[in-house]
């Protein structure tokens, strides 16, 4: 008969060989054996019934049972019917060394195949079960690179704008060292003229506090003047011009005193009383007050002298201070710029 190839269909019979009989259940082989015993007691009394299981038949309903259907699993019903060959001959070895008979039967057979069979269906599930896994974990992969892909493309753009970021970078960071640079200039004229300005302030106070001591020390002659000024009262003048006629020396002492103080006197005439020129008696009326008022004169050109050079130091304080606050709004301008 033809070898099974494991390509029939399932409803396909396979025929028996002619040397192997059928035995429906082993409940009709013990009763058809029971039956040969009592037949044949004198005969069979005292043997043994010894059961072989040959390696082909072994073989043969592997490929029967449709355990292994592909052609090129061949190799692996030879090596089932091996090992089960190897059982029995490992029977009488134990039967040789204990003395106990154990027997292989088809079902202990079919026990193996179907205990091949769950091993197989295991290793079979865990190879399904890795190889999910490992597609899922390709899955994975693949989605990795498609990732570390794209991340490459934005990691090339972003390089791209950090490049041109660190050219900004370095542009503002040469603009801003010059403008540290001009900063610091403008910081240390500013600080010179601050130290300048400082300077001549103090030199103003110090000229100031000169001129008010100088004021001072000319306001007591101004009050002197104001004093002397003050004594002579109206009464006296009139005392003085109700003199018609006063002693010679008295018109020749306001004469002298007239000269002095660089007044007007009277046209050169000779005087008809004495041989001599006409005293201005007219004019050194006016003697006394004119010496008042040239006193008065001399301190109020002190105080205003006084005064104009206190108001010059003033105004060049005001102008100094001017420049300084200038300046120090000029350092904070470039402060907050920078």
């Amino acid at each position: 008969m033809p070898e099974p190839t494991g390509e029939e269909p399932e409803d396909y019979v396979f025929e028996a060989p002619k040397i192997y009989e059928l035995v429906p259940t082993l409940e009709f082989l013990s009763d058809k054996l029971q039956f040969y015993q009592r037949q044949y007691n004198e005969n069979v009394r005292g043997g043994l019934l010894d059961l072989v299981f040959f390696k082909d038949a072994i073989t043969h309903l592997v490929k029967i049972s449709r355990i292994i259907r592909t052609a090129f699993k061949a190799h692996v019903v030879e090596a089932m019917g091996i090992f089960h060959d190897l059982v029995s001959e490992s029977c009488d070895n134990y039967f040789q060394r204990y003395r106990r008979r154990a027997h292989v039967t088809p079902k202990s057979y079919l026990s193996f195949i179907n205990g091949y069979k769950d091993v197989y269906a295991d290793k079979l599930f865990s190879i399904n079960e890795q190889a999910e896994r490992m597609n899922i974990g390709l899955a994975k992969l693949m989605e990795a690179s498609e990732s570390v892909a794209k991340l490459s493309q934005d990691l090339a753009v972003k390089e791209k704008e950090l490049a041109l970021a660190s050219v900004k970078a370095d542009k503002v960071l040469a603009e801003v060292t010059v403008s540290a640079e001009a900063s610091a200039k403008v910081k240390n004229e500013v600080q010179g003229v601050k130290d300048k300005a400082q300077k001549i302030v103090d030199e103003i106070d110090t000229e100031k506090v000169v001129a008010e001591a100088k004021l001072e020390a000319a306001r007591p002659a101004l009050e002197e003047a104001e004093a002397a000024l003050n004594t002579i009262k109206p009464a006296d003048i009139s005392t003085v011009r109700k003199l018609a006629k006063p002693p010679h020396l008295i018109m020749r002492i306001m004469d002298c005193c007239l000269l002095l103080f660089q007044k007007k006197i009277d046209p050169v005439t000779m005087d008809p009383e004495r041989p001599c020129l006409k005293p201005s008696w007219g004019e050194s009326l006016k003697t006394n007050l004119a010496k008042q008022e040239g006193r008065l004169k001399i301190a109020n050109a002190e105080l205003g002298k006084a005064q104009s050079l206190l108001d010059e130091k003033q105004a060049e304080l005001d102008k100094v201070q001017a420049r300084f606050d200038a300046a120090m709004q000029e350092k904070m301008v470039n402060k907050i710029k920078f």
